[in-house]
């Protein structure tokens, strides 16, 4: 007894007894690890609704998008990601458009026949090639807003950025609301 605690711990072990209790105390912590990851690494998809508007402002110009679409909601950890198949109404045809919302920062990611890739991390300029019919467009994007709460249920995401090809810059807004479809 130690301190009037009951302990079964003496001050020497042999080489043999420790290499014995590091190992059950290693099996130990890996199986509680391994418990963990697997609790916290599932994967959830849902079928939702989405309302996306886009609005581009240029030499005090305006042109707002509205689009509602059907896509999934991929939930795994903390990070969130909504996927939905553009068309030619938003002017990009047989294309799948990904938002992955992660903390601090947004990946928005298009495959198919415009692929484009574009990190928002808030006041961080992220540069690009972005590939159009006429080839590669070289632009820069530099967020200025980003905010999102969303759930499983239901979800909102604002972004606001301002791009520049060239000598031409343009800021943008993209307001992005989602919920489950019943």
């Amino acid at each position: 007894r130690i301190g009037g605690h009951a302990t079964c711990f003496r001050k020497h072990y042999t080489i043999s007894e420790k290499i014995f209790i590091y190992c059950a105390a290693f099996v130990v912590y890996y199986s509680l690890y391994k418990k963990y990851v697997a609790e916290r690494c599932c994967m959830d998809k849902y079928d939702i609704v989405l309302n996306l508007k886009g609005t581009h402002l240029e030499h005090d110009e305006e042109d707002t998008v509205e689009l509602y679409t059907e896509g999934k909601l991929i939930c795994e950890d903390d990070k969130y990601t909504i996927e939905f198949d553009e068309s030619s109404i938003t002017g990009v045809k047989d294309t799948l458009t990904q938002l992955t919302i992660d903390g601090d920062y947004v990946w928005f990611r298009r495959k198919g026949e415009r692929h484009a890739e574009l990190m928002f991390t808030k006041k961080h300029l992220f540069e690009v090639a972005y590939k159009t019919p006429d080839g590669l467009m070289q632009m820069s994007v530099l967020p200025t807003l980003i905010k999102s709460d969303i759930s499983a249920e239901k979800g909102r995401i604002d972004l606001e950025y301002v791009i520049q090809a060239g000598d031409q810059s343009a800021f943008n807004r993209l307001n992005i609301d989602y919920r489950q479809r019943n």
